[in-house]
């Protein structure tokens, strides 16, 4: 069902801001690359509960699905 929750999406947008704070201006070998890729499945969570009205443990499987692919494709 598609619905805007305003929470959600304030949070993804705030987490967004982060997300580019840190790409913007930390260089390093942890928070970026492993802080950035924590903070980003957060980031699709909250940006697909703001829009649809879903079970959480279905939120929760996509994005760990899209996480895994992720990091596998990187290794590539």
């Amino acid at each position: 069902m598609l619905t805007f929750n305003k929470t959600y999406f304030r949070l993804a947008s705030l987490i967004f801001t982060v997300e580019i704070l840190i790409a913007l201006y930390v260089h390093d070998k942890i928070i970026r690359p492993y802080f950035g890729d924590v903070l980003v499945i957060v980031l699709i969570y909250c940006f697909i509960k703001s829009f649809f009205k879903n079970k959480s443990a279905s939120s929760c499987f996509f994005c760990f699905a899209f996480f895994i692919r992720n990091r596998n494709a990187s290794v590539l």
